[in-house]
């Protein structure tokens, strides 16, 4: 609501900027692009809105993100550096046309990010991977970001992936020996696999078959 009282103001740009407490906060970050049809700045502040920041720029009427200069030199919670914008996120390539990848689990994977986004720009495949931060409450996280959609998840943390076969439409034969699920695939019909994989390599080649 925030963003239709912001516009009848008739400014030229409409910034919506809160914080975000639980990772699911920023499902209203996306819901305020969804409803955009004027150039806006919007997005969550502190360490569980900080993919917000990346996930900006996949939106046609985003005007800007923030990013620090260096470590530490931010001027809000959540943000990250300029260097990693450009060299974890490569966000230069990203559009609306991106798929959204989640590293759901306690803290921020940076090698695995960096690896998975490395992955996806050097076989041109329309992606990015960004940190969804919880240490329970897996499977709601995963079903309420249905809405936006994430198209594929790795989910690290013992109690997450025993919480997440609950939630997903298939569990794979080798995820149901486990008891457990460390990757997601939403297939074309919007169906949820859940799998056990081994490698990161072998998440990233599930994903890109997508």
């Amino acid at each position: 609501e925030w963003w239709v009282e912001l516009a009848r103001l008739g400014g030229d740009v409409v910034k919506v900027v809160g914080t975000a407490h639980d990772v699911r906060d920023c499902l209203e970050v996306a819901r305020t692009f969804a409803q955009a049809d004027q150039p806006t700045i919007a997005i969550a502040m502190g360490e569980h809105g900080m993919l917000t920041r990346v996930l900006a720029l996949r939106e046609p009427t985003c005007v800007l993100t923030y990013a620090a200069l260096d470590t530490g030199s931010g001027t809000a919670p959540g943000q990250i550096t300029a260097r990693e914008m450009r060299d974890v996120y490569r966000v230069g390539r990203l559009d609306e046309t991106t798929r959204v990848y989640g590293l759901l689990g306690p803290h921020a994977e940076d090698a695995r990010l960096s690896e998975y986004n490395a992955w996806f720009a050097a076989d041109d495949v329309p992606g990015v991977a960004v940190p969804f931060l919880a240490d329970c409450d897996a499977a709601a996280i995963v079903a309420a970001f249905r809405e936006l959609p994430v198209s594929g998840w790795h989910i690290h943390g013992q109690a997450l992936q025993a919480d997440v076969p609950a939630v997903v439409d298939v569990v794979s034969p080798r995820a149901a020996r486990q008891g457990k699920v460390n990757g997601v695939t939403r297939g074309a019909d919007g169906a949820l696999h859940g799998e056990w994989v081994e490698s990161p390599r072998e998440q990233y080649e599930l994903w890109r078959s997508l």
